[in-house]
């Protein structure tokens, strides 16, 4: 529960992400996404990035002073190093933090690498042992690399290890650790279309956003349980994805439109614009009624016509597109509703 969470205009209650709670929530969605990404890595890997000493007149770092990218943290020359790695033939996707080193103050990066095919040559570290050795993709300084097991395990203890370093003086204005990750697509993205096919293949809706990973346990025994934060691009990609391949599977799209209804609130009734599944696009099977997807949708259709209230400052030009919007999903056959069937399913 966040300490201090923070209201939108439209009514939608946030946290404020600089309190512990916050924190915990975003390194346990980090941790799940991580090793969901590594369900489909060909091998994670540990490794850590720091700079050297000042290049002399041959380029060779034998300087009399610290590299000048140790200074401050530099994000691009993390991009510019898998970009290396990219175009000599070694994909890979990534989530790296970087930090200043408490004794000298010198910028470094911890990455959790996800290879995707082949991996480059390199010298293997433990953590106990580390070795380090100079890397022809990054010319900076001194590159030091642990693989790590396929076990969940590894991963998640992984990513709390390097999440560690942004915990330094959590919320405070002199907190400089940076994270950042591979979004195009975001980390975890196949594994959240293979999730959203298995619904599909059985024929039901998710109904929640937690997940888990059989080789996963918590402490005490049961499955260790992560959940995807409601409204995020992570959840987002979930929800259009199972929507995507149901209407590719049972060539059925539901059709959402915004509705008034009635919700009784501490003995009150009192009207409230909710969306609702009006109709179906297609003869075939319709997804199972689901809230989670209610919701999705619900935001769908608050976006798209906040755009257009933007765009639109004519309020009879407004109205009329609305018009025509609520027109395209009202299925006069099916009518509206959540459980919607078409005549020939029913019974």
């Amino acid at each position: 529960m966040c300490k201090a969470p923070q209201t939108l205009a439209d009514g939608t209650v946030v946290g404020c992400r600089n309190c512990s709670q916050c924190f915990g929530r975003s390194v346990d969605d980090w941790t799940g996404r991580c090793i969901a990404e590594s369900k489909f890595a060909k091998a994670p890997f540990f490794i850590s990035l720091t700079y050297g000493r000042e290049l002399d007149e041959n380029d060779v770092q034998a300087g009399p002073s610290d590299h000048l990218r140790a200074a401050v943290l530099t994000y691009s020359d993390v991009q510019k190093y898998f970009k290396r790695l990219r175009k000599n033939g070694y994909p890979a996707r990534y989530f790296a933090v970087g930090e200043y080193g408490s004794a000298k103050g010198r910028a470094h990066w911890h990455i959790l690498v996800f290879w995707k095919d082949a991996i480059p040559a390199h010298k293997p570290s433990t953590r106990a042992v580390p070795v380090r050795f100079m890397e022809a993709h990054w010319p900076h300084g001194w590159s030091t690399w642990e693989p790590l097991g396929l076990a969940p395990e590894d991963t998640a203890a992984a990513v709390r290890y390097v999440c560690k370093y942004l915990n330094k003086e959590l919320g405070g204005a002199e907190r400089q650790a940076l994270c950042r990750m591979s979004k195009k697509p975001l980390l975890g993205a196949a594994w959240l279309h293979e999730r959203a096919r298995l619904h599909v293949s059985q024929g039901i809706s998710p109904k929640d956003l937690f997940y888990s990973f059989p080789d996963l346990t918590a402490r005490d025994g049961s499955p260790k349980r992560f959940m995807l934060r409601p409204g995020s691009a992570a959840a987002d990609l979930f929800c259009q994805s199972f929507n995507d391949q149901w209407a590719a599977a049972y060539a059925c799209t539901p059709l959402y439109a915004r509705r008034v209804v009635v919700r009784k609130t501490q003995g009150e009734e009192i009207p409230v614009e909710e969306s609702q599944i009006v109709g179906f696009k297609g003869d075939g099977r319709p997804p199972p009624p689901s809230d989670l997807m209610d919701e999705y949708g619900d935001r769908v259709l608050k976006l798209y016509e906040g755009k257009v209230e933007w765009l639109l400052k004519d309020a009879k030009k407004l109205e009329e597109y609305r018009d025509r919007i609520r027109a395209k999903y009202w299925n006069p056959v099916y009518g509206a509703g959540f459980n919607l069937y078409p005549p020939h399913l029913q019974g």
